[in-house]
């Protein structure tokens, strides 16, 4: 994969897991305060809440890798090397 290519999914990662990590926070403070909108039993309340905190923290991880992902390419190969090996897909067909 190009080094474009692992930036790309490197971002997308990381707006889908920043989402979960805060969709996971909010559901799980929720369900910690005892709160009716999301019906689960008294004894079954705290190991669900804590489930959606393990959950967000595991969607931090990757984060990190989304991280990796975004800027390790331009540390391995800088710009001047890729466009050493940078070859136009028209330029033997491009009018002069």
């Amino acid at each position: 994969m190009s080094g474009s290519g692992w930036r790309a999914c490197g971002t997308c990662c990381l707006g889908f897991s920043l989402f979960a990590i805060a969709f996971l926070c909010i559901v799980g403070a929720i369900i910690r305060s005892g709160s009716p909108v999301i019906h689960i039993s008294d004894e079954k309340r705290d190991a669900a809440s804590h489930n959606c905190f393990v959950a967000a923290a595991i969607y931090a991880g990757f984060v990190g890798l989304s991280l990796i992902c975004i800027f390790l390419p331009s540390l391995v190969c800088p710009k001047k090397r890729i466009e050493e090996h940078h070859v136009p897909i028209l330029d033997e067909y491009r009018v002069q």
